[in-house]
């Protein structure tokens, strides 16, 4: 069985998954982390403690 990757609905597919991470690695968003409970909210400015959790 031979897979066509070059069909149309797979390049559309690709290049809208593309676009996708593109916009999602674009997104700023600040991670609260107390106890068990976790809450997203958008970045304004806070400082970064990746390093520190890593």
């Amino acid at each position: 069985m031979s897979i066509l990757i070059t069909s149309n609905a797979f390049v559309n597919l690709s290049k809208t998954t593309s676009r996708l991470k593109d916009e999602l690695f674009a997104l700023d968003y600040c991670i609260l982390i107390k106890g068990d409970t976790v809450k997203v909210k958008k970045y304004e400015g806070e400082p970064d403690h990746s390093s520190e959790v890593i």
